[in-house]
């Protein structure tokens, strides 16, 4: 049984679990309740989402403590009362006690997962992950003491090998441009992204700057030498079928020519994926 509601009709600890979460996720202000039961007689379970404030179709989605003294945290572009249910079926397979390891690994069954290539969860403390850098790996409420998880969905060979191998096996499954994006400092994010170019779909190039400024400009921004700009800007529009148009503004190009342009500017610098 579920229901959903606004987050007033929420129970004074619940809003302000909710509220403890949502300053410290760059989330809206306002979402959505839901309320599970197991039973018709059971205990109500109350799981909360909001949008994000920086990927509107994203949420994140998050339980209230209302069984076993666990704040389980996700973030997701899954229809959030899917994920919501989700979180409401960890929540009661796996309560919260001083005694209890601090990372955790779940095997689910569910068509939902399965669909999505996906057989369960790792539970870490916000502190081993990147992904909410500001939330605690336990808060205090009054009297009570909750545990706060980051929910990461794993694929069924990834559930076998954090059995057999503890989470920390996992590191190299989760590595872009052979780097551990789990358990990287924010200070290193942004060394990363310069091994990672991006084609953007409407191109996004400077309209008020030329070919070659355009390429240039990803260079430019890094710190790349002028004679090391001259040298290899040509050079890459020349890879892209554009040399000879360097001089041109992106209006006196064709849409095809644009987006050589946009992969141009992407590859560079020579990232290690595109």
């Amino acid at each position: 049984m579920r229901n959903c509601r606004r987050m007033e009709s929420l129970g004074t600890l619940n809003a302000r679990i909710f509220v403890f979460v949502l300053e410290r996720v760059p989330a809206a202000e306002n979402g959505w309740t839901w309320t599970f039961r197991e039973r018709p007689d059971g205990p109500a379970q109350v799981v909360a989402a909001a949008p994000l404030t920086v990927d509107p179709g994203a949420a994140v989605v998050l339980t209230l403590g209302s069984v076993g003294r666990r704040i389980l945290v996700t973030l997701t572009d899954a229809e959030p009362a899917r994920m919501a249910a989700l979180l409401a079926r960890i929540e009661r397979e796996v309560p919260a006690s001083p005694s209890d390891p601090a990372d955790i690994v779940l095997a689910l069954e569910d068509p939902f997962l399965a669909a999505n290539g996906r057989a369960g969860v790792a539970l870490l403390p916000p502190s081993a992950t990147r992904f909410f850098p500001k939330l605690p790996d336990a808060v205090r409420f009054d009297e009570e003491v909750f545990v706060v998880s980051a929910v990461v969905f794993l694929a069924a060979d990834e559930v076998a090998l954090a059995r057999e191998h503890g989470l920390a096996g996992l590191g190299e499954r989760f590595r872009v441009a052979g780097r551990n994006i789990v358990d990287m400092p924010s200070g290193r994010v942004p060394q990363l992204r310069r091994n990672i170019g991006n084609v953007f779909q409407d191109y996004k190039l400077l309209l008020n700057k030329t070919v070659f400024e355009n390429v240039a400009f990803a260079q430019e921004v890094i710190g790349k030498p002028k004679h090391v700009i001259r040298q290899q800007v040509p050079a890459v529009l020349d890879l892209v079928g554009l040399a000879g148009k360097e001089e041109r503004f992106p209006h006196q190009l064709s849409g095809g020519e644009q987006q050589r342009v946009s992969v141009a500017r992407a590859f560079v610098n020579r990232p290690l994926i595109l």
